[in-house]
């Protein structure tokens, strides 16, 4: 009964309505507007977000395909592609003893002196172009060049050594990337500078056989760094060709050499005439290029770039997730880019020097043109492709330029050892062939061959330079060596 009594009590109690129930059943929502506006808004926007997404796995796909062809297209036709590809070819390219134990050698030498700063800050000529060729070294210059040459003997002599040996292969970790460590760059370009103080003092105190031996230890220190397949190297190298001209050039228009000293000369010179440099120097850009990219996309990509990021520190740019799907296609795309304008670059540089540089000079426009006329999106997309490819035109040059250099020098050698055999000056260039040199070299940058101008004192051979005009050999006197526009590429012999 009780039971009873309380479940229908209970049962009451569940239908009896609360005296306020009628009132919550009454009210009306609040904001009905805004709730209707936030709900589609976010329709909205869910939908968009979809189709970004999808536009993205689209274009990715497609990136990815491409890229896949592009890789696959060179890989098959040989060559290096990653750093470890590069390392392997550098460490196999040692012949014979290794010049690099002597350099580490003078290096260490070099670190316990700060020999660079005190040169520079003593003897500021051994780093300045000279405007005026001729002229010896000031009686006050001579002796403290003296000094501090007897200081760096020891230093001179392991690089001397270093330069002798049939090859130079330094420890370089090419896998690290952009972390790979070039410390004995700028040693050896101080080691250049070092051998054209040199140079230099030997040719004022008349010793002309010693001179000769320091500017063919320049020529070689040079070669030293002819097998790096780096740009940075190669542009390093052209810097010390550049100071071992100068000093052939200084010497010249110092004192008349026997002929057994010019054909050293020569030699050496001879020896540095090395068009692959081009070629080593653009593997390298495309094997850092590689691998900077494969890091980037290191992500859910890793089956297919992973191999080309070998096992450098990952940088901070790694694409993950729902990110890769959205940004992995515009990488793809300036990965695929980058590839086929580098591979192509490659390729001219097997073409001979004067047809090559016409081919990478069209290339390079006819990418600027193209990246005109895209489209807004694509022109942001390529941008830092914008800005780097068409520089490495202008590398490319600057180490033609060099080559140039080394056969206007092998040209003024020719004109030496007529000069000793007949007592004047040749006519003209022609008179030099066969007897004295096998031919004229080209002019790189124009359609002829170098030339040649006679002075009041001596004479100039030139090349018309990156302008491509002839200025009859002008020069820019407080920058003779360099290659400015309106001014010709010219090696002076002021006697």
């Amino acid at each position: 009964m009780e039971a009873d009594s309380r479940n229908e009590e209970h049962g009451s109690r569940e239908e009896t309505p609360s005296p306020e129930a009628p009132q919550e059943a009454g009210k009306r929502p609040r904001f009905p507007v805004l709730r209707k506006v936030l709900k589609w808004g976010g329709i909205v926007v869910g939908s968009l977000i979809a189709l970004l997404f999808l536009a993205g796995a689209v274009w990715n796909y497609r990136a990815t395909r491409q890229l896949e062809k592009t890789l696959a297209r060179i890989e098959e036709s040989g060559g290096p592609l990653t750093l470890a590809d590069l390392e392997k070819e550098y460490e196999e390219s040692l012949r014979g003893k290794n010049g690099a134990k002597y350099y580490r050698a003078a290096f260490e030498l070099m670190e316990e002196n700060d020999r660079p700063q005190t040169l520079q800050e003593e003897l500021p000529i051994a780093y300045r172009e000279r405007a005026e060729l001729g002229e010896r070294l000031s009686p006050e210059e001579l002796k403290k060049a003296e000094v501090y040459l007897e200081s760096n003997k020891e230093f001179l002599d392991f690089v001397g050594k270093g330069a002798s040996c049939e090859s130079c292969v330094f420890d370089l970790n090419f896998t690290d990337g952009w972390g790979m460590l070039l410390p004995h760059l700028g040693k050896m370009r101080d080691a250049g500078r070092l051998l054209k103080l040199r140079g230099l003092v030997e040719a004022t105190n008349g010793n002309t056989e010693r001179a000769i031996e320091t500017a063919t230890i320049s020529f070689r220190l040079a070669g030293s760094l002819k097998k790096e397949p780096t740009l940075i190297s190669a542009l390093v190298r052209e810097a010390i060709l550049k100071t071992a001209v100068a000093q052939v050039e200084y010497q010249l228009s110092i004192a008349q050499l026997p002929n057994n000293q010019l054909q050293k000369l020569d030699s050496a010179i001879s020896s540095e005439i090395d068009m692959q440099q081009h070629r080593r120097a653009f593997l390298g850009e495309r094997g850092f290029g590689v691998w900077v990219f494969g890091k980037i996309l290191d992500g859910n990509d890793a089956g297919l770039f992973g191999s080309y990021a070998d096992s450098a520190p990952p940088i901070k740019m790694k694409i993950r997730g729902a990110f890769l799907i959205l940004l992995g296609g515009p990488i793809k795309n300036q990965f695929s880019v980058y590839l086929d304008y580098m591979t192509e670059l490659i390729k001219f540089t097997e073409l001979p020097p004067r047809q090559a540089r016409k081919q990478v000079a069209e290339y390079g426009k006819e990418f600027e043109k193209r990246l005109e006329d895209s489209g807004f999106f694509h022109r942001i997309n390529n941008f830092m492709l914008g800005l780097l490819l068409p520089a490495l035109t202008r590398a490319y040059d600057a180490l033609l330029i060099s080559h140039e250099r080394l056969s206007m020098a092998r040209v003024a050698l020719a004109i030496e050892a007529y000069r000793n055999d007949n007592g004047s000056l040749p006519l003209s260039l022609d008179e030099l062939t066969p007897k004295y040199i096998d031919e004229i070299p080209e002019d790189y940058f124009s359609d002829g061959k170098l030339k040649f101008v006679k002075l009041s004192k001596g004479y100039l051979i030139y090349s018309v330079g990156r302008d491509g005009k002839d200025n009859a050999g002008t020069f820019n006197p407080k920058r003779p060596r360099l290659d400015d526009k309106g001014y010709d590429i010219v090696f002076r012999v002021v006697r």
